[in-house]
């Protein structure tokens, strides 16, 4: 009978599923450092059968492991890509072309989701939402895609003013005429849907007072009678949803129906996250599961079926933010439930009534002792514990690196991270590689209470530091391998411990091996407690609500403390080291530290913090009148009852929508939050337009977009070809990501949150040399490395590239920070190809540092005459009075061979290291100022570059001779290039190489150029002259 019951509830389910429900989909994100293979994640999708799955983005390798699976999928294009896809269809043209239909239909494309919660998106891409999608949409038109393909945009449900009553549902207003309008009847026309991201969770932790616990679960309660129209809603979720529903119909989109692409229950969170558990979380989503595969609409919208994708697959343990953030999965990572709960059909046949949950799996164990919580850190470290004693800490270590399967090679004696060789290191490092390995899972940082979970890296660690080496590898680069190691003076002889012993092999050719240590900037360890108090302090300052601290936000708040003038204009120039004009949470509590410091007496320098001051039991600083700032901003919190439905009534910051607005005179510096924010605008208001008009883009350099303005630091390597073909000939631009992979680089070109897009313009036979290769490493957070093929010299020059190589590596050098040139004592001929090179870097002389490697590989008498080789050859090729630095040593992992150079040039390679080193670590520091240096550049040209394009133009006649005149101008270039630079008082040196612009020249009809503009190039004068001026007053130290 049981049986026979069953059978029948499960074939009832299945005729209300077909004739009125809807259908259940997950949301598969990956911001984690653990998870299955894609292929993997497929079969678990189908083995709980799983139809329906939305990504946020489109990973190759995700997409071809979902062909022919029958799952339906969703594919995001991300928020960084918003500017771009608005500003032109052949954009989104080429997007279509990489990422759907290289993909469909093998892989079941439903839908398009162009951004996610752009409304609350710090930047401010609001204003690019709806151009975006329409662009999106005609490129799916072009290709004859549109008909199986939706194309949409997930909000939250911030984006309402109100949502209590659920009948009283109404947008921002300042959304309203701008985007939401527009929006829904792009909808409308294309037959779409409405993306919405509900979570009832965030409602009820913010008013657990006012809500009912059951009636956030769905479970049995009374229900809730709206006021307005009577309705009674049983569920927070289904008043969530009615609620933007009412806000559609009071703009009369009655026949746009929602989607909800993102909903869940974290079933782990903080102390103050109320609700969220393992229990909670199973009924939350398996009554959520009955309630949409076993009914329809909502109250308001009874006919409307309604689809849902639960948030998320998996946990993922690198996502920022407080523990929920990393808990709202349905599987851990090794592919076991966190809880039970129905995904079908047949699930529901054998699940608990509605009103019931249903929790079987354990959790993973809760913190032993010794462990710390890790609630609040995105990220932790395992570190070993003094107070144990070296036996017991001895013992732990061996067991990590023998059974517990640690990787001990980089302390092993002469191994990277040998050094500091002392037993506490060696146990941090070995402890901490078993905990990454193990997911960095409760319980995995104990060893008998000899280590314990950090949330700030271990100060011995801290410094981020890089190995490079210019050899053949095929994992990521030709040249290029990166590792962790901390340089601490000479390596030491110490007996070996277990897990195995390991001999580094001497790397051959041409290896470079730079140990490098690049700071972040000053970021001082903080304990858990003082962290929440300067995070309430840090609000506070906040004045604007945008996540940065200004000098009008310093002035009124570090004012508070009674320094000194000097002292504070001190403290903000530490805490700002990258001279951004703001402070970033981080930078804030390091500003606090020093202030506390400076109240104690320490002298305010840029190493006292880096001085062996316990930072974790540095105590706030004494604020005077902050108590009472305090409580008054607490109480009006009170006051604002929040939305008991969930939406925010925060207001949308003045810069949400400068970026796209048209435009003025004068930038006003209120609507900018950085000085790149504004020199973003400045580009878009006054030097685009120019560049536009008179094609700078064709003869000079493309034109910017945000990706070029956001792009972190880069450092180009050039050094001669050292391997056989084809190994070597190929750019490589190495940069962070969350895991492992090589980008090919035609996709690379059209990713617009990647500043490569104008690489386009070398062709396929470039693209195809080209690729990305991402890699997790704390270095890539803050420089990128762009590894050039080998320049070719003797036999090997006669065989042309198939691709215009100076001409590749000339925009490379426009982009880069830095250009290291590399040569070794046995390789120092300046080839044919080497000197176009060299040549090709005119303009960029304060970027070149030359570097001569391996020179422990010859004794000081001949190292003279190298010496003196390489500067000979240089200046032959340089063409600078100015003598190039040269840096001499012999870059990598092994001592200097101190039988070649004796005391002397070991000493000497040392100091060499160390000021390449000096000159490296400033990259991250300079990387606004270098930002603003080539804008100023970029503007000077495109000036030259209107006025020559003006006068050929101005040269040509009304009728007859077009193509005599244009001929006699190309012609004699270089004399109109000398009328130019008289009539306008232009430095000669300032202009365009004459035969590179006449060969652009030939394939144009100049008598379709545009005459001089002056209101042109005096909105650019004026950029030159006043705004930028300005921009950088008013981001400077608020001090000086």
């Amino acid at each position: 009978m049981g049986l026979l019951r069953s059978s029948c509830f499960l074939l009832l389910l299945s005729i209300l599923s077909v004739a009125e429900s809807g259908s259940i989909g997950v949301n598969y994100g990956r911001i984690a450092d653990n998870l299955p293979q894609p292929q993997k994640v497929v079969e678990l999708l189908e083995q709980n059968g799983i139809t329906r799955v939305k990504l946020y983005d489109t990973d190759a390798t995700v997409l071809s492991a979902l062909a022919n699976s029958n799952i339906s999928v969703t594919v995001a294009l991300p928020n960084e890509l918003l500017s771009s896809a608005a500003a032109d269809q052949s954009f989104t043209d080429k997007w279509i072309q990489a990422n759907i239909l290289k993909y469909s239909p093998a892989t079941k494309i439903e839908a398009i989701a162009v951004g996610n919660e752009v409304f609350v998106d710090p930047n401010n891409t609001t204003g690019f939402l709806v151009p975006a999608m329409k662009n999106v949409y005609a490129s799916l038109v072009k290709y004859k895609l549109d008909s199986g393909i939706s194309v949409s945009s997930p909000i939250a449900l911030s984006a309402l003013q109100s949502s209590y009553p659920t009948s009283s549902g109404a947008f921002k207003s300042n959304l309203t005429g701008p985007v939401i309008g527009p929006m829904l009847e792009f909808l409308r026309k294309t037959k779409s849907y409405l993306m919405v991201n509900a979570y009832p969770f965030f409602a009820y932790i913010d008013n657990a007072d006012k809500i009912s616990i059951d009636y956030a679960l769905f479970r049995n309660n009374p229900g809730v009678v709206d006021s307005g129209n009577g309705l009674k809603y049983s569920s927070l979720f289904d008043a969530q949803v009615d609620a933007v529903y009412a806000a559609m119909s009071a703009l009369k989109y009655d026949d746009v129906r929602i989607v909800v692409t993102e909903t869940g229950w974290p079933s782990k969170g903080d102390q103050n996250e109320v609700g969220a558990g393992p229990e909670n979380a199973a009924a939350y989503n398996g009554n959520l599961v009955r309630r949409v595969l076993t009914s329809r609409g909502t109250p308001l919208r009874p006919n409307f079926d309604l689809d849902v994708f639960l948030f998320a697959l998996f946990n993922e343990n690198q996502k920022p933010g407080p523990t929920s953030e990393r808990n709202y999965g349905l599987f851990y990572p090794s592919e076991q439930k966190v809880y039970e709960v129905p995904l079908t059909l047949k699930d529901l046949a054998s699940a608990p009534a509605s009103n019931q949950s249903k929790s079987q799996v354990t959790p993973p164990p809760a913190p032993t002792e010794g462990e710390v919580s890790t609630s609040a850190a995105g990220q932790t470290w395992c570190v070993a514990s003094e107070k144990v004693g070296k036996e017991k800490l001895q013992a732990s270590l061996d067991y990590a690196c023998g059974e517990g399967g640690a990787d001990c090679k980089p302390i092993q004696e002469g191994a990277t991270c040998y050094n500091p060789d002392s037993l506490e290191a060696h146990a941090s490092y070995a402890f901490n590689s078993y905990y990454q390995k193990q997911a960095r899972k409760a319980g995995s940082c104990y060893f008998g209470g000899a280590a314990y979970v950090v949330t700030q890296p271990p100060s011995t660690y801290s410094r981020i530091t890089s190995l490079f080496k210019f050899i053949d590898l095929n994992k990521y680069t030709h040249r290029s391998i990166w590792d962790l190691r901390i340089p601490n003076g000479l390596l030491k002889k110490k007996k070996r411990m277990k897990g195995g012993g390991f001999a580094r092999e001497r790397l051959g050719g041409a290896a470079l091996c730079f140990v490098m240590e690049i700071a972040p900037g000053p970021s001082g360890s903080c304990s858990k407690e003082h962290q929440q108090i300067y995070q309430e302090w840090f609000n506070l300052a906040d004045l604007d609500g945008d996540g940065r601290i200004t000098g009008n936000d310093a002035i009124k708040f570090f004012g508070m403390s009674n320094l000194p003038r000097q002292d504070l204009k001190q403290v903000w120039a530490i805490a700002d080291s990258k001279r951004q004009g703001f402070l970033g949470f981080g930078e804030f509590i390091t500003a606090m530290q020093l202030m506390s410091l400076a109240q104690a007496g320490h002298a305010i320098t840029s190493d006292l913090l880096s001085s062996g001051i316990d930072l974790e039991n540095v105590n706030p600083p004494a604020m005077d009148g902050l108590d009472a700032l305090l409580a008054k901003k607490r109480r009006s919190q009170k006051t604002n009852e929040p939305d008991t439905n969930g939406s925010s009534h925060l207001q949308q910051l003045p810069s949400a929508s400068w970026f796209s607005s048209k435009s003025s005179k004068k930038v006003p510096l209120s609507s900018v939050t950085s000085i790149i924010d504004g020199l973003k605008r400045l580009y878009i208001q006054k030097l685009k337009p120019l560049e536009v008009t008179y094609r700078f883009n064709d003869f000079v350099s493309p034109l910017l977009t945000n990706s070029d303005f956001d792009a972190k630091p880069m450092v180009m390597l050039l050094g001669a070809h050292i391997g056989p073909e084809p190994t070597t000939d190929r750019f490589v631009v190495v940069m962070s990501g969350t895991d492992e992979r090589s980008i090919p680089g035609n996709t690379v070109a059209v990713q617009a949150d990647m500043p490569f897009s104008g690489l386009t313009t070398f062709g396929t036979a470039f693209l195809s040399k080209f690729q990305c290769s991402q890699m997790p490493h704390p270095l890539l957070e803050h420089i990128t490395f762009v590894d050039t093929p080998g320049v070719l010299s003797g036999e090997k020059q006669r065989t042309q590239r198939a691709y215009d190589f100076t001409g590749v590596t000339s925009w490379f050098a426009a982009k880069c920070d830095l250009i290291l040139l590399l040569f070794d004592p046995h390789k120092l001929d300046v080839s044919d190809e080497f000197k176009r090179v060299i040549s090709s870097l005119r303009g960029h002389d304060d970027k070149i540092r030359v570097v001569l490697n391996k020179a422990d590989q010859v004794d000081t008498q001949q190292l003279m005459r190298v010496y003196g080789a390489l500067m000979w050859s240089l200046g032959k090729v340089l063409n600078t009075p100015e003598v190039m630095r040269v840096y001499i040593g012999s870059f990598n992992d092994k001592p200097v061979n101190e039988a070649a150079t004796g005391p002397l040039g070991r000493e000497l390679f040392e100091k060499e290291q160390d000021d390449l080193l000096a000159d490296l670590k400033d990259i991250p520091k300079k990387a606004c100022d270098r930002r603003i240096n080539e804008f100023v550049k970029r503007a000077r040209a495109a000036k030259i570059h209107a006025y020559i394009i003006s006068h050929l133009k101005k040269e040509m006649p009304a009728m007859i001779g077009k193509a005599k005149t244009q001929q006699r101008l190309i012609d004699n270039l270089e004399d109109e290039f000398g009328k130019v630079q008289r009539e306008f008082h232009l430095p000669p040196g300032d202009f365009p190489n004459v035969e590179h612009f006449r060969e652009i020249l030939n394939g144009y009809s100049i008598d379709k150029f545009e005459k001089l503009k002056p209101k042109m190039i005096q909105a650019v004068d004026d950029m030159l002259g006043y705004d930028i001026p300005d921009l950088l007053k008013h981001f400077r130290n608020p001090y000086e």
